[in-house]
């Protein structure tokens, strides 16, 4: 097991995992940006979008954490489940 799994596992902490296809589809319904369908451009379009909303120039990395987040976010502000 990994440290992240052990760590969650024994402190009982809770976790949603979000695919890809479903944090993208949140953020597109919130702020009504597309991806796209080839990976090139689904990295581009998180950059955008994190420089549309936080005026921020990521990496393609950097800015699929941000919109994971962000779509967590918004999954709990919601109050409905990734599945």
């Amino acid at each position: 097991p990994s440290y992240y799994s052990s760590l969650i596992y024994w402190n009982d902490l809770k976790y949603t995992i979000l695919p890809p296809s479903h944090w993208r589809r949140t953020l597109k319904d919130k702020y009504g940006l597309g991806f796209g369908t080839a990976r090139a451009e689904q990295k581009k379009k998180a950059q955008e979008l994190v420089k549309k909303i936080y005026g921020k120039d990521v990496s393609e990395d950097e800015a699929d954490a941000i919109c994971i987040g962000a779509a967590g976010i918004q999954e709990q502000q919601q109050n409905r489940s990734a599945f």
